[in-house]
């Protein structure tokens, strides 16, 4: 056996282990955008394996397999899109993106037929290059459109809407990966039909697909960094990587805790001790006021041995001092590394700040500090002093279907609609 041969073959068994292992812990940790991810290295695994059937002619004696790549390349698409609303917010509908995979049922139900064949009949379509119904070719050729057509479709929308810190390169890298393996997919059957093509060739060719696949599963594994803000090259960090095998499984094994929802009200502070979440309140609660954090936040320094549950709530309390003089969530860009240099602090203490008073991470954590002042100015303004747009701006988003899209999830109804309901009451 050759050596590529030995390598697909141990690409797909690996791959297979690793994505039913790491489907097991998201789906325990109830994670929709980490189960995302995942398939995408089983459906590789799979369409690798089906290719090394046909490189070494095991098909005839193996031959559930055979085609099966047909109808997997037609997930790809729908599964990145996916990926990337789930990365936002874990919320989301799961049945609203039902009809985007819909050509990929209707192209199995079609292949039905030659999946349910014996292996001497699919071998002798194989030569014959037709599947029943259904033309290789004429397939294939669906398939690249289709791959291209969702490639587009997601840098458009990474690119329109603006993403807090550095979630957007992130982004736009991983579905220029995907660019990159619908490229190689196109590659192939362009070379194919070349005299000098060779299985050295498809070996080549594959091996992009392969790579671009494991890139794609590799960026995808900082997400969590990215989302408290890191930049893209410290979060990919091979100490930093998120996704593994034993902080996975501790973070499943530990107890889960409810967190209190999160109220903002800049004018109040804060409320909580140390330990608890820090909870910014509204006048609404009666809580009582949390001593005022120094007036010179540049001056809080913390020792590289870590945070103590003193310098904790402090680094918190001059956060929400620091967020209420400058307003600074109302950057467009705003990284974390803004908010450290302001505080005098490493950045990696105030993501641990935001995730363990707030509870949330560092992306999210701006959005509802934006969302909260939007509510105020929607209560203190009509249509004719400031419109939906202009509020949009003023907090911090560049386009009115982010800054809508943000508004619903975290309060459940779109910006005019909280508008025209609390107009009601006043009235």
């Amino acid at each position: 056996m050759s050596l590529p041969i030995l390598f697909f073959y141990g690409f797909a068994f690996i791959g297979i282990v690793h994505s039913i292992i790491y489907s097991f812990l998201a789906i325990r940790s109830n994670k929709t955008s980490d189960l995302i991810i995942t398939l995408f290295l089983l459906i590789q695994s799979l369409i690798i394996l089906e290719y090394v059937m046909f490189w070494t002619g095991l098909q005839v004696q193996f031959h559930q397999l055979s085609g099966i790549s047909i109808t997997l390349q037609l997930l790809f698409g729908p599964l990145l899109l996916m990926y990337v609303d789930f990365v936002v917010s874990e919320n989301k509908k799961k049945s609203k993106y039902f009809f985007h995979f819909v050509p990929a049922i209707i192209i199995f139900i079609l292949m039905l037929p030659f999946y349910l064949s014996t292996a001497n009949l699919k071998h002798y379509h194989y030569k014959m290059i037709k599947y029943f119904v259904l033309d290789l070719q004429v397939v294939s050729y669906f398939i690249m459109a289709h791959m291209t057509a969702y490639f587009f479709v997601l840098l458009f929308k990474i690119r329109k809407e603006k993403r807090v810190g550095h979630i957007n390169k992130w982004l736009i890298i991983i579905v220029g990966l995907f660019g990159f393996y619908t490229a190689c997919y196109i590659s192939y059957f362009i070379m194919v039909r070349q005299p000098w093509f060779t299985l050295t060739t498809d070996y080549f060719v594959s091996t992009g697909m392969c790579a671009s696949i494991i890139s794609i599963i590799y960026f995808a594994y900082g997400k969590k960094n990215i989302l408290n803000g890191f930049p893209v090259k410290e979060s990919m960090n091979l100490e930093n990587i998120y996704f593994t095998y034993k902080e996975k499984s501790q973070e499943i094994n530990q107890k889960k805790i409810t967190p209190a929802k999160v109220v903002f009200d800049y004018a109040q502070g804060t409320s909580n001790e140390p330990g608890e979440q820090n909870t910014l309140i509204s006048s609404e609660t009666g809580a009582d006021k949390m001593p005022e954090p120094e007036s010179k936040i540049a001056s809080v320094k913390y020792k590289n041995s870590g945070l103590t549950a003193d310098t904790s709530l402090e680094l918190a309390k001059a956060l929400n001092l620091l967020m209420q003089q400058e307003k600074l969530y109302r950057e467009s860009e705003l990284k974390l590394e803004t908010l450290a240099d302001k505080l005098g602090v490493a950045k990696h203490y105030v993501s641990q700040v935001i995730n363990q008073h707030y509870h949330v991470n560092y992306f999210e954590y701006i959005n509802l500090m934006r969302i909260e002042e939007a509510k105020q100015l929607l209560l203190v303004s009509d249509k004719k002093s400031m419109n939906i747009i202009e509020i949009a701006y003023t907090v911090g988003y560049n386009t009115k279907n982010t800054f809508n899209t943000a508004f619903r999830r975290i309060v459940g109804i779109t910006p005019s609609e909280y508008r025209s309901q609390n107009q009601i009451r006043k009235n």
